[in-house]
């Protein structure tokens, strides 16, 4: 009997504490969430957008630095309302996706700067090549005619474009299409694990 208490003592521990530990779920509404480019060519600013990606993202704001995020991108859904443009960034050159269908945001760890105020420690995999890529957050939080609760993530972040191999021959030289590439993401994210209706 006593062995029995013990027991039932320590699954009950045991229980509780992976309860407390557990960081919630969050499901991308792909519907409500965008993650765009902006780019220059020949001079020209232009707009680009991947419209399909998805996540895993484990996220509590009272413990930042325990949560996590993967993100992944299908690069051959970009859309810069060019076709031709389109055509060329999967081709060899720059995407490459028949080698990298895929690319991947792995985030680590949250810090919060402020209120609403996040920067997410991560790492890049673009093209094979994987670089360190802090991204500034700022997350909101809400609740919405379901009840459930709904979290907006919005930020933007600068990358070298040839830091990750991306243009490669003629296209390297920075005149024809600028280095600098500003991506920007809005995502928003419903808490739990059913899907957002």
């Amino acid at each position: 009997m006593i062995r029995t208490l013990i027991a039932a003592f320590f699954l009950f521990g045991a229980s509780a504490a992976q309860a407390q530990t557990a960081l919630p779920v969050w499901i991308i509404d792909a519907g409500k969430s965008s993650l765009v480019f902006d780019a220059v060519q020949q001079g020209a600013a232009f707009e680009g957008r991947f419209q399909g990606f998805s996540g895993d993202i484990k996220f509590d704001a009272a413990r930042p630095a325990e949560s996590n995020a993967v993100i992944r991108v299908d690069m051959k859904t970009a859309d810069s309302k060019s076709s031709d443009r389109d055509t060329s960034l999967t081709g060899t050159e720059w995407f490459h996706v028949e080698s990298f269908p895929e690319s991947v945001y792995i985030v680590s760890k949250f810090e919060k700067l402020n209120e609403n105020q996040y920067l997410a420690r991560g790492a890049l995999e673009l093209r094979g090549i994987k670089k360190t890529l802090d991204l500034p957050l700022t997350i909101t939080f809400s609740t919405d005619d379901q009840g459930r609760v709904v979290a907006l993530a919005v930020g933007e972040v600068g990358l070298n474009r040839l830091d990750f191999g991306v243009g490669q021959g003629a296209w390297k030289d920075t005149q024809a299409v600028g280095n600098q590439v500003k991506i920007k993401i809005s995502v928003t994210a419903v808490r739990g694990d059913a899907a957002p209706q």
